[in-house]
């Protein structure tokens, strides 16, 4: 890919939504073998695979398609979740998000006696460094394989590894090509190995079969399927119908896109980018949809530094930004100087658990001493209200550490010499700490038992000698005790 098509600012307004072609939400698209499923109709949810960020919502609807490929409202639907911790939804459709992960949604109505249902895939995420697409896909079991793209702008050349949890149902190849095997739901982790903290991103995957009624048309095919343009430009898309033989059929094509505020398409397929994001391109025939993704590019980027970076609870984090401006030519970055004036935000997503910091207007993050260990959070950095300069982001995670015993008071020990207290180390360095327990006349204590703790493994683990070593990019403290007797080392690792 080129270097803007690499580029992708993951937060709410702006996540990738990529669908497969195939729509036919049916009977086997709950995997469920429920044979209620057969009867005069097919029940079909009209937003397929969705990737939402936490705190964000969205509103499904389904449709009742019959044997002859009349399309009608489907009324009185029941409206379910795998996991209502992730994503809780209401009885009109309207889903609410409150923690990531990977999830399906369920629909069932009864018509005339008969249970039709229909699952599709949804995963909540946070803000990414990197994206993937398609980012969860819906796909026909004899419909080939689907070639999943990674779309990356920053710093490094991280390269992206694979992983099913189902290879039974889905597998991947090491270049990131899936293969359909068998009806079901599995999940592929994409991990970017060379970006700080090697951060992973889970692609939802369920896989269909026929549906359950014989219908003119069970999928629709669009070409291109994923396309990254700048603000202005167009795209011509065509659209191909098929039958349940996989052969082509002739059927008129509605056209429409789901974020009519970024983009427009016309009768003929004609697509005109308007606003930076992420657009999905809807073709339906007789009921069934098939969908494509656009990335609509910025004209002025935003890059921020440290790109990821872990931080212990308490402590603070210095960030930078630096603006680029994209040659439409050539795609290059060149950068603009003086810097324009920067907003920095840390964003809640109106979930209490990720405000866990405070930025001021330097860009120097503060975490809260009740930060979760473990937890992430994001640093974004704007270059005023724009709606035409792409953001930039840095990931945050909060330091894990044990608590630090120091053993029993030796009194002979009244001070702990070290020769540094900041030390500076590179990724993946190793330095040890030349600590001394020094009596009242500043002597050496010959028995003293001195202890190391990091507060931020993450970055810097320390063993008993008080060897270094750094593995992740931040800050961390390291306590040097013999009982109440401490001092402490502040170590940063950097490339």
């Amino acid at each position: 890919m080129n270097k803007i098509s690499k580029f992708l600012f993951l937060i709410s307004a702006c996540l990738l939504s990529f669908f497969s072609c195939k729509k036919d939400d049916t009977s086997s698209s709950n995997n469920s073998g429920n044979t209620t499923n057969s009867g005069a109709y097919v029940l079909l949810i009209e937003n397929g695979a969705q990737s939402l960020s936490i705190g964000s919502n969205l509103n499904y609807s389904a449709v009742l398609i019959k044997s002859n490929g009349e399309v009608m409202p489907a009324t009185g639907v029941t409206w379910t979740t795998s996991d209502q911790k992730i994503a809780s939804i209401s009885a009109n459709g309207a889903i609410n998000t409150s923690a990531t992960g990977a999830i399906t949604v369920n629909a069932s109505v009864t018509v005339g006696g008969k249970t039709y249902t229909a699952s599709v895939p949804l995963v909540i995420s946070t803000p990414s460094v990197f994206a993937v697409a398609p980012s969860a896909i819906i796909w026909g079991l004899n419909d080939g394989p689907l070639q999943l793209e990674p779309i990356y702008f920053g710093m490094g050349s991280p390269n992206f590894s694979y992983a099913s949890d189902k290879t039974n149902i889905a597998s991947v190849s090491s270049s990131g090509l899936v293969s359909f095997n068998a009806i079901g739901n599995c999940e592929i982790t994409v991990t970017a190995s060379g970006l700080n903290g090697s951060p992973e991103i889970i692609v939802p995957v369920m896989v269909v079969g026929a549906p359950a009624v014989p219908l003119p048309v069970t999928k629709v095919v669009i070409t291109p399927s994923t396309k990254d343009v700048f603000r202005g430009e167009t795209i011509q898309f065509t659209a191909k119908a098929y039958n349940s033989n996989n052969v082509e059929v002739s059927t008129p094509i509605q056209w429409k896109v789901l974020e009519a505020e970024l983009a427009s398409i016309n009768d003929n397929g004609l697509f005109t980018a308007n606003q930076i994001g992420s657009v999905s391109v809807q073709a339906i025939a007789q009921g069934m949809i098939g969908q494509a993704e656009v990335v609509i590019n910025p004209d002025t980027i935003v890059s921020v530094e440290p790109i990821y970076v872990s931080i212990a609870a308490g402590e603070s984090q210095q960030f930078s930004a630096k603006v680029y401006k994209i040659n439409r030519a050539n795609k290059n970055l060149v950068e603009i100087t003086p810097t324009p004036a920067i907003t920095w935000e840390i964003p809640s997503f109106g979930v209490s658990i990720f405000d866990i910091g405070t930025v001021d207007n330097s860009g120097k993050v503060t975490l809260k001493q009740s930060a979760m260990p473990g937890m992430q959070t994001f640093v974004v950095a704007h270059v005023g209200n724009s709606e035409t300069i792409e953001p930039g982001v840095g990931t945050i995670m909060v330091g894990i550490s044990e608590p630090c015993n120091c053993g029993a008071n030796n009194p002979t020990v009244k001070s702990i010499s070290v020769p540094q207290s900041n030390i500076g180390l590179s990724f993946g360095s190793q330095q040890q700490i030349e600590a001394t327990a020094l009596d009242a006349n500043q002597s050496p204590v010959a028995d003293a038992n001195i202890v190391f703790c990091s507060d931020n493994e993450a970055v810097v683990a320390v063993d008993n000698t008080g060897m270094l070593s750094a593995t992740g990019m931040g800050s961390a403290k390291i306590t040097i005790c013999v009982g109440n007797i401490k001092t402490t080392v502040n170590v940063t690792v950097s490339f």
